[in-house]
């Protein structure tokens, strides 16, 4: 069983919801009504081994600076996704009976920084002793109304913030698998991804209603969009967004539509938006279809990301 399945099957064991949460599983954070505004919550993880390895620390002196960054981060950009604001975080180390307290610090160093610039408050949590390293945070925000993997509609144009598949090139290099020019920015990429909230509220305030991260490949974060909506998406590949510098590295085109963590938002809107977005720099790509699947030029394609428990 799949990560995403095993998630579909543990929801399903709850007995209770309240009446006034109003999306639970199945998208990138839970909405709740809180009355005339809505509370978003979500949370998210990092284990050593799986997200990160210590041994990174040969090409990143301040690796656990990065991490801690991160790990505020991608709950921020799940967040984005729904077109929320921070207020809140609480945070959960698991540490080895021989943690580095340097490297602890350094964690609550990063993720200082990133709630000072975010206006997050870490209000709590707990630490505990653990036969391997991991951290979680869970964080709440506020919002207006929500956007949903599920509310697209055919006609949709499908656009994303930013470029795709740096992420991809920097964990290559800290794993010793490419060797770049630029292999600073793309470590940097990959280790301190931008949470694109500002941009989340500002699509939400414009109409968007369907939206969802880049965290586990650009393919495979867009089929839980038609897969959620049953509908089909056609790429044109000569718009997905590729910075310079990767343009320079061979597998781009693979690495932007498979690589991941690249924490972009991805959304859908009617095309009577188009030019607004456009103006405003977002990358149009596609186009939402009647039907199933996802097609790049008209090709079919295979959608694979990161997943778990199956590996890949």
């Amino acid at each position: 069983m799949g990560e995403f399945e095993l998630i579909d099957d543990l929801l399903k064991r709850i007995s209770y919801m309240g009446s006034n949460v109003l999306v639970s599983g199945g998208d990138d954070a839970a909405v709740i009504r809180n009355g005339e505004r809505y509370t978003v919550v979500t949370t998210d993880a990092l284990v050593e081994g799986t997200h990160y390895r210590s041994s990174w620390k040969k090409k990143v002196d301040s690796l656990y600076t990065y991490i801690g960054r991160k790990l505020l981060s991608i709950s921020l950009s799940d967040l984005a996704s729904m077109g929320g604001s921070p207020d809140f975080a609480v945070v959960n180390l698991g540490l080895r009976k021989d943690y580095s307290l340097k490297d602890v610090e350094g964690i609550y160093d990063g993720l200082s920084s990133c709630a000072s610039e975010y206006r997050v408050s870490v209000v709590g949590g707990d630490t505990v002793r653990a036969p391997s390293e991991f951290l979680t945070l869970s964080l709440t925000g506020s919002s207006s109304g929500f956007m949903l993997r599920r509310n697209a509609s055919p006609g949709d144009l499908i656009a994303v913030t930013g470029s795709l598949g740096d992420a991809k090139a920097g964990l290559e290099v800290l794993e010793g698998r490419m060797e770049v020019e630029d292999e600073g920015y793309f470590i940097e990429r990959f280790l301190n991804p931008t949470p694109r909230v500002e941009e989340g509220i500002y699509l939400l305030n414009s109409g968007v209603r369907c939206c969802t991260d880049v965290s586990d490949g650009f393919l495979f974060n867009l089929s839980t969009i038609t897969r959620s909506s049953s509908l089909r998406a056609e790429i044109f590949s000569e718009r997905v967004p590729i910075s310079e510098r990767l343009e320079r590295v061979p597998d781009a085109f693979e690495f932007a539509l498979y690589g991941g963590e690249d924490y972009e938002l991805l959304f859908t809107f009617p095309e009577r938006l188009m030019d607004r977005f456009e103006r405003d720099g977002f990358e149009v790509v596609g186009v939402l279809k009647a039907g199933e699947g996802i097609f790049i030029d008209g090709e079919p394609v295979q959608v694979c990301g990161f997943d778990h428990f199956k590996g890949e």
